[in-house]
């Protein structure tokens, strides 16, 4: 009876090793420490207009960060390119969204990586609701956090931790 035991508790041990174990490899999200980011996103001309640029996202963080920014359906506008699906953005710069470019764009996705110096500091989801109404889409911040410093130093935030964020806050 006691050696039953005994393996019993070797075997929940083990058990427990090998998912905290699994956890570190997979991305565990539980540590990474999140500040939400109001003014990262900023919306512009949301409806429609002749001859002038509307659906207008403004990116706002630190003074020397980057955005990228990937639309699930419909396109980016990039100066250098015309309409693509991911443009990279400096802080307080703008681009706009065009869902007329691909048919039936209902409600769909645009997502945000903020990065300095390479590290990634910060996320974004906006949802693009479809209005049968005006057909026009509405935008909405889903959530907008940065991961703060710790102790000084930017946190270790992988992209499969940031996909699996992004994702949990599409549903």
């Amino acid at each position: 009876m006691k050696k039953g035991l005994h393996l019993l508790a070797r075997i929940a041990s083990c058990v427990c090793l090998v998912f905290a174990l699994c956890a570190g490899f997979v991305g565990c999200n539980a540590n990474i420490q999140e500040k939400e980011a109001d003014n990262m996103i900023e919306f512009e001309t949301w409806f429609f207009t002749s001859g002038v640029t509307n659906n207008i996202i403004q990116v706002n963080g630190e003074e020397n960060a980057t955005f990228e920014l990937t639309a699930e359906q419909g396109y980016l506008y990039d100066g250098t390119n015309g309409f693509v699906k991911t443009v990279v953005r400096e802080s307080g710069k703008i681009t706009s969204w065009d869902g007329t470019a691909q048919e039936a764009v209902r409600d769909t996705f645009i997502t945000v990586i903020e990065k300095v110096d390479g590290k990634i500091v910060g996320y974004a989801v906006i949802k693009l609701t479809y209005n049968e109404e005006r057909n026009w889409h509405n935008p909405s911040v889903i959530k907008a956090v940065e991961f703060p410093k710790v102790n000084g130093e930017y946190q270790s935030v992988t992209a499969k931790q940031v996909k699996a964020l992004i994702e949990e806050n599409k549903k």
